[in-house]
């Protein structure tokens, strides 16, 4: 998939690597952030673009509410979009049945960011219990902005109360 079709996506959610009904059901509503209902990625605007055996892609919107005083984006959404995309990769082996918690993440951002992005990230390894991500925020022209890493415990999926 090339930069461009990775950024377009296909109609409102984007699309899957793997093209099964399990999969495909991993962007519909009422869940779409791959198959999870997470209200702080719907306030951010996240849309999830595709999900892959390992790796997963998102786009985030320009919106002004985002911003830093400078007019950038804050550091701390891109934090956030990055904690996230992250642990989707950690779960990808089973995405409606693992959870995850953060153990630990480190950013290092690399240019300020003020067009929509593009959040991919990949899984490293998978233990039993724990899995360790890599990801990348680039900008609209394909520059790098900004880099994580994390490693995520994995643990059984309790309903949300």
């Amino acid at each position: 998939m090339n930069r461009d079709e990775k950024r377009a996506g296909a109609g409102s959610h984007g699309t899957l690597g793997t093209e099964t009904p399990e999969a495909d059901s991993l962007l519909a509503a009422p869940n779409p952030h791959f198959g999870l209902d997470i209200p702080f990625m719907h306030h951010l605007g996240l849309v999830p673009v595709s999900f892959e055996a390992d790796r997963v892609i998102a786009r985030l919107p320009r919106a002004r509410y985002l911003e830093n005083s400078r007019g950038d984006y804050h550091g701390g959404v891109l934090m956030s979009v990055l904690d996230f995309i992250l642990s989707v990769s950690a779960r990808s082996h089973d995405p409606l049945g693992t959870g995850v918690i953060t153990i630990e993440m480190s950013t290092h951002f690399i240019a300020a960011a003020r067009s929509e992005l593009t959040i991919e990230s990949r899984l490293i390894r998978r233990g039993a219990r724990i899995a360790f991500c890599e990801g990348t925020i680039t900008d609209a022209e394909g520059e790098l902005v900004c880099l994580a890493r994390a490693a995520f415990k994995l643990v059984p999926r309790r309903p949300a109360t």
